[in-house]
């Protein structure tokens, strides 16, 4: 790598070829937005090696950036306002540039600029140099008297052809210098050389369009993480309430578990296998000073956290077509840029979509669970009352029971929406630094209950409830945690702490069923 000394005196030191291409790049870089001096020198970099040969002769990128500035000294400004302002100082620059020449004979093959963008090239060996009409060279008298010592400096140079040959461009204020691409980069490539600038030029902006556009300026906070599981637990609240309106049942039986229960049932209260999980929810269920209703909130908080965070939203694929990536060869950023967007794109288009038909699919799941928990009322289901609808005061059971069942899918299905849309959410933002996961606790574990939980010693009926019976459970909803991993600190903390309904303890009439007093504040396993 070249030292700052090097790289000023190699600055100095550029073909007319290499110069050629600077401007050329420095054209196109104009008419877009503006950018870094690093980003600048990158882009001519890269044109560097893909025009000319061989590519190792080339500028390096601080050889670059010191020409640039270099020339932003002879045109008395800044380098930015050199790169922003170069289509009205090209001219300037390119008069003030001292190439230096292999041969005794420049080796230019254009014109200095004219006034006015009317001459045309003359391509016969033996046409005069000098030969400029009186009214081509209109103007003030130093500028007449500048360009036409141009045209009299200007020499004919033989083609391989074996004819002379003069080239002329008429330019105006805004027009760009022709780009001479005529070398292949180094390396194998199916690309002709300028379809491979130009699939350069798309992946960068299909870069910072993902950049931009795709990916979430912000990352995920705790004010994301707040309003996401405040909205869950309003909608599980509403929704097991309308389950217990429409299928009443007089308690809860751990006796009808299907295969989806007891897999629910596994993850919430960490059983090994339906025995261990039939013994809890017996427990569990028998609590006297535990609402039933909770307990369903409990199942529900589980399936939120086991279904909609912890699920995969999807495998994302690797659509970088095999082509692109062969022949971008040497340019690895560019191949993770498309690869990035291909991914966003999975993300935005396959997954997003699928997401309401998941969480109504979920919603379906959890209410034959319910049903599987609930010992219906004797002598009859509700749903099968042969009673009149003209004798029930609230116009008939059906069409109430209907009523509530219906508030139960719609807010179910809700809850697991926000859970599943706030999964993407944190799918696609960006994780350099930090990655936030869902986890549960496991009855039992090592961690601080009373920082997370209402102090047992509020209540001597509850104390003593616990003197007599070991606590078996832990029911829990989901947590958010962040680890963030700095080079220099690496720790995980809560982004949310997990909301915990310990046994024996009802609180539903104040508090929704869930403590709600320390949410925050770092705490670790």
């Amino acid at each position: 790598m070249a030292t700052k000394g090097e790289a000023y005196n190699n600055a100095s030191q550029w073909t007319p070829e290499q110069m050629e291409v600077l401007c050329n790049a420095l054209d196109e870089i104009a008419r877009g937005k503006s950018t870094t001096l690093d980003r600048i020198a990158e882009y001519i970099e890269v044109r560097l090696v893909a025009q000319l040969q061989p590519p190792e002769s080339q500028p390096s990128k601080s050889e670059i950036v010191y020409k640039i500035r270099e020339l932003a000294r002879q045109a008395e400004v800044t380098p930015s306002k050199l790169v922003q302002e170069w289509v009205q100082r090209r001219a300037s620059v390119k008069n003030t540039i001292q190439l230096p020449s292999a041969s005794p004979e420049p080796r230019s093959r254009k014109r200095r600029r004219l006034s006015t963008p009317s001459m045309t090239s003359t391509r016969s060996s033996g046409a005069p140099k000098s030969l400029t009409a009186p009214a081509q060279r209109s103007g003030d008298d130093s500028t007449s008297n500048v360009e036409h010592s141009q045209d009299q400096g200007r020499r004919v140079e033989r083609s391989p052809e074996g004819e002379d040959e003069e080239t002329d461009t008429s330019q105006g204020e805004s027009q760009q210098f022709e780009s001479i691409i005529t070398k292949k980069p180094k390396g194998k490539t199916s690309l002709a050389t300028r379809d491979y600038v130009a699939l350069q030029r798309e992946l960068l902006d299909t870069w910072r369009y993902s950049a931009h556009n795709h990916r979430f300026s912000e990352t995920v906070d705790i004010d994301h993480a707040e309003l996401a599981f405040d909205a869950i637990l309003r909608h599980i609240k509403t929704g097991v309430a309308a389950f217990c309106e429409a299928q009443p049942f007089e308690e809860l039986t751990a006796n009808k578990l299907t295969p989806a229960t007891v897999e629910l049932a596994k993850n919430m209260v960490f059983a090994k296998d339906r025995d261990g999980v039939q013994d809890i929810l017996k427990a569990l269920f028998g609590d006297p000073f535990l609402s039933k209703e909770i307990a369903l909130r409990a199942f529900a908080a589980a399936a939120v956290t086991h279904w909609a965070f912890n699920s995969q939203l999807g495998t994302l694929p690797d659509t970088c077509p095999a082509t692109a990536k062969t022949s971008i060869g040497g340019f690895p950023q560019l191949v993770e840029a498309l690869e990035v967007e291909d991914q966003l794109a999975y993300l935005d288009k396959v997954v997003r979509p699928a997401l309401p038909g998941l969480a109504r699919r979920y919603q379906n799941d959890l209410f034959d669970i319910f049903r599987s928990l609930r010992a219906p009322l004797a002598p009859s289901d509700p749903w099968r009352s042969s009673e009149p609808q003209e004798t029930s005061p609230e116009g008939g059971w059906l069409m109430t029971r209907y009523g509530h069942q219906t508030t139960f899918e719609h807010s179910l299905e809700q809850a697991f929406l926000t859970a599943l849309n706030f999964r993407l959410h944190i799918a696609t933002t960006d994780r350099s630094e930090e990655e936030y996961s869902i986890r549960c606790f496991q009855a039992g574990s090592d961690f601080d209950a009373d920082a997370m939980t209402v102090n047992s010693s509020q209540t001597t009926d509850r104390a003593q409830f616990l003197a007599g019976n070991p606590p078996i459970l832990v029911c829990l909803c989901p947590a958010i945690w962040r680890t963030i991993s700095a080079p220099d600190n690496t720790h995980s903390g809560y982004v949310l702490k997990a909301l915990v309904m310990m046994e024996g303890w009802d609180i539903d009439d104040e508090l929704d069923g869930y403590p709600r007093d320390r949410w925050y504040g770092p705490h670790t396993l």
